[in-house]
């Protein structure tokens, strides 16, 4: 069991976004037997014609 918690390195506020996020996942996984694998992921999707 795990969970990608992804931000986009060019907005701040979505890596702000992440502790929100992972309370979630805590809050979720409060009652099962083993706590999920969790991994930090920076994205940045490349747009064309820019």
């Amino acid at each position: 069991q795990g969970v990608l918690l992804v931000y986009d390195i060019t907005n701040y506020q979505s890596f702000e976004n992440l502790e929100d996020w992972y309370t979630v996942v805590k809050k979720v996984s409060e009652e099962s037997e083993t706590q999920p694998l969790v991994a930090l992921v920076g994205n940045k999707r490349k747009q064309h014609g820019l």
